[in-house]
């Protein structure tokens, strides 16, 4: 059994020591009836002096007492019966993220995770349900209180590692919304700040692999010079003391190639080789192929993926002092600064649609002149488009409830997001490079911030506000890179 708020029987066990100490040390007076006072002037020094310590009397109400006092702690205390065979919520977070395809001779580490993953699943309470996570550069809910162990195992077995850098500090507000009361989160990465993130302490973390060392590939250093970014790879001859010459190649997360070499081991126990990139990359990955000569079986790969420690910094110049910065709180890798020019992102409230944005922008609750309010409006979530989409991942805001709203008129640029019969209440785009997030609602008129999900409808504001990569303007000769679409479309550059 535990206890909701276990400081409470502190508290009662200070109040039962004061009633046992009052009990014994109060003084006891005695009561005698005589005729006069004359005859025990003599013993008056005697019947000022009392016992320092006193049995309690009666002992059974004392008892009593204290079995009240008890009582009254452990319900205030809030027990919870908690049994090892209980049902329980099993969260199981597994990293995806390129490094956990790193190959030993069991296999990838993903490998490994899948295991322990199966084996969490196996040993959990009857009646348990199950939610699976995985997580890199983004995070996906692969299952969600799901009670069959069949469907939970089959799941797990899709779970592959992707050529992506990871963030696993991304997963706090996630597991905010989805864990209860008796949750049992596990955590399984490779992430070597594992230990590091401010997590609750009940959560188990599962530290896979460790710093990233291979039976032959040691280690990949990428450092930013004026002309570009240097390679370092430093091999060594694990396992493979017969080996004299072994072909290195290096490929971005797309599989083109971006480097290859032949290394030639000699007598030497280890052999570096640097080479210059000319653009930077979030992901490396290495394969050094096997010799015939020496003990390896298989080749021998490593995913190397860029870390990104850098905040995102938030100017918050809005009337709700509540609700957005409690959210802003709990969102990893986000810094609330008060300086709007060094702010990567500004929040603001009650103000003007500004024509041309220079910093993206989240304004909530827009003012426009001579604009119609609408009353209890029942909202519809719009399709949308491109990276726009990433806004309305895992939050549902159909059934948000709102007292009035402001019906927007959506400029060129722009796409409707939340509308309902009267017009439309949010729509967010890009203008000129700039994204913007516009709201025709003050959020604290309404139940959306009171949602488990609103810190995730924070989160992915600012991941589309914040893109991993964003140029908004293009100097005379540069290249610029054009991705492939879907479908075939015609592209016609003309002269200003």
């Amino acid at each position: 059994m535990t206890f909701m708020y276990p400081w409470v029987l502190g508290v009662g066990a200070v109040l039962a020591a004061c009633m046992v100490l009052w009990h014994i040390l109060r003084p006891k007076s005695r009561v005698h009836v005589v005729p006069s006072l004359m005859l025990w002037r003599n013993l008056l020094q005697e019947s000022q002096s009392y016992r320092p310590i006193h049995p309690p009397h009666p002992w059974w109400l004392l008892l009593l007492r204290l079995l009240i006092v008890i009582m009254m702690t452990c319900a205030a205390a809030g027990p919870i019966a908690v049994a090892d065979d209980a049902p329980k919520h099993v969260i199981i977070v597994i990293d995806t993220s390129a490094s956990m395809a790193t190959t030993y001779d069991d296999g990838q580490r993903i490998d490994v995770a899948r295991t322990i993953a199966q084996q969490l699943v196996a040993r959990a309470p009857s009646g348990s349900d199950f939610s699976v996570v995985r997580v890199d550069a983004d995070v996906e809910i692969l299952a969600s209180r799901e009670s069959d162990r069949i469907r939970v195992s089959q799941i797990i077995d899709t779970v592959h590692a992707q050529p992506v850098a990871g963030n696993l500090a991304t997963i706090g507000a996630w597991m905010t919304a989805l864990a209860g009361r008796n949750s049992q989160v596990t955590v399984l990465s490779d992430d070597v700040r594992l230990a590091e993130y401010a997590w609750p302490s009940e959560w188990r973390r599962v530290a896979l692999g460790g710093p990233v060392q291979n039976d032959a590939i040691d280690d990949v250093a990428v450092q930013q010079l004026p002309d570009g970014w240097n390679v370092r790879v430093r091999v060594r001859r694990y396992g493979a003391l017969h080996a004299t010459e072994r072909l290195i190649e290096v490929r971005d997360k797309d599989g083109q190639l971006l480097g290859a070499n032949v290394l030639r081991f000699s007598d030497d126990i280890q052999v570096i080789w640097e080479f210059m990139l000319d653009e930077a990359v979030d992901v490396l990955q290495l394969r050094l192929n096997a010799d015939g000569n020496d003990g390896l079986a298989s080749d021998d790969v490593l995913y190397w993926q860029a870390s990104n420690d850098q905040p995102i910094t938030v100017a918050v110049q809005s009337d709700d002092t509540r609700f957005v910065p409690a959210a802003l709180a709990i969102l990893p890798n986000v810094q609330v600064v008060t300086d709007v020019t060094s702010a990567d992102v500004l929040i603001a409230s009650a103000q003007s649609i500004p024509q041309e944005p220079t910093k993206p922008l989240w304004l909530i609750n827009a003012q426009l002149p001579d604009a119609t309010t609408v009353a209890y409006p029942q909202l519809s979530t719009m399709q949308l488009s491109g990276i726009e989409s990433r806004v309305n991942r895992d939050v549902e805001l159909t059934s948000t409830q709102i007292l009035t709203a402001t019906n927007l008129a959506v400029p060129l640029w722009g796409q409707r997001w939340l509308t309902s019969t009267s017009g439309t209440h949010a729509f967010l785009g890009s203008h000129n490079g700039v994204p913007t997030v516009v709201f025709g609602f003050d959020m604290r008129e309404s139940d959306l911030v009171l949602r488990p999900e609103f810190p995730l409808l924070v989160r992915n504001v600012l991941e589309y506000l914040t893109p991993a990569t964003r140029q908004s303007s293009w100097q005379t000769g540069q290249s610029v890179p054009l991705g492939q679409p879907d479908t075939p479309i015609e592209i016609r550059v003309a002269p200003p």
